[in-house]
């Protein structure tokens, strides 16, 4: 009777996205450079993850008989802002003089959707009203649209 209860309140007051994931979701943006800004429609900066390649080699110094670890930079991998997932968003991504503005919508995932019916159906109300359930398609910086 006690496992069914607290089965019962936690399918009842949780959606799947919500406590998996979170508020917020990653735009991957391709193509960035490396002095990249982004701002919102407010002229609010938002902060970028970037993501590096290193390549490690091992030096022996026969003069001083040891080794050592050189790193070099093999250059950005990837490139990510983190957006909160609730709304569509109208991007100004700023590198030197140049200025690109794009509109970001947001998308429902399907397999949280899923989960959240497979629960018992409430979760949906939670993550439409969160908006946890939602992502964001990768972003091409350079590319223009016809």
């Amino acid at each position: 009777m006690r496992i069914i209860l607290i089965l019962s309140v936690v399918f009842l007051t949780s959606g799947c996205a919500t406590l998996l994931k979170g508020y917020f979701s990653e735009l991957e943006i391709k193509n960035a450079r490396q002095k990249l800004k982004i701002a919102d429609e407010k002229d609010i900066e938002i902060a970028i993850k970037r993501e590096y390649a290193f390549k490690y080699k091992l030096v022996y110094d026969s003069l001083e008989s040891h080794s050592q670890i050189q790193r070099d930079t093999l250059g950005i991998i990837s490139t990510h802002a983190l957006l909160r997932s609730d709304k569509d968003y109208c991007l100004t991504f700023t590198y030197a003089a140049e200025q690109q503005k794009m509109i970001v919508y947001k998308k429902i995932s399907f397999w949280w959707a899923f989960f959240d019916v497979l629960c018992g159906g409430f979760p949906v109300f939670i993550d439409a009203y969160t908006g946890a359930w939602h992502y964001y398609d990768p972003v091409v910086l350079g590319e223009q649209k016809k």
